[in-house]
């Protein structure tokens, strides 16, 4: 038994790179995951995957954050197919300016708010906010810099 066998997670962008890798480190510990990605092939595939490699459960929806009813749709699954929802890792993140935050523009900085903030405290918490469990809420964005 893993320490998070019978906790349902969320992640988006947990499809490729960090978000996969997330999505396989609270599989591995015994999570039931539900993979909000925007590229259906990666999350069908990355669900696949864990289910095969970890043996839990395992769901992927296709999910652009940016859209408000798609990620709230996201966030329902986790009651909706598992009974609750626990977990939520907004790792989603489209690219952006790699400049110093003075150097962005406003175009960056929404764009950022848009993919990082809105999702993760915005549009997921208030939706399980109606759980009486706790959720943790997790965002792995951040304000991209060079020093």
């Amino acid at each position: 038994m893993g320490t998070l066998t019978d906790r349902v997670a969320l992640v988006t962008g947990g499809g490729d790179g960090i978000g996969y890798g997330i999505v396989r480190k609270l599989a591995a510990a015994g999570a039931a995951v539900v993979i909000a990605e925007v590229d259906a092939a990666a999350g069908a595939a990355a669900a696949a995957a864990v289910r095969d490699d970890f043996g839990v459960a395992a769901i992927a929806t296709t999910t652009d954050v940016t859209d408000r009813e798609q990620l709230e749709a996201a966030v329902a699954l986790g009651p909706a197919e598992f009974g609750r929802l626990d977990i939520l890792v907004n790792n989603a993140w489209g690219g952006g300016s790699m400049a110093r935050l003075e150097y962005k523009t406003d175009a960056d900085i929404e764009h950022g708010l848009s993919m990082a903030l809105w999702p993760a405290f915005g549009r997921c918490a208030p939706p399980s906010r109606t759980s009486r469990r706790t959720v943790s809420v997790a965002s792995s964005t951040s304000a991209h810099s060079t020093a």
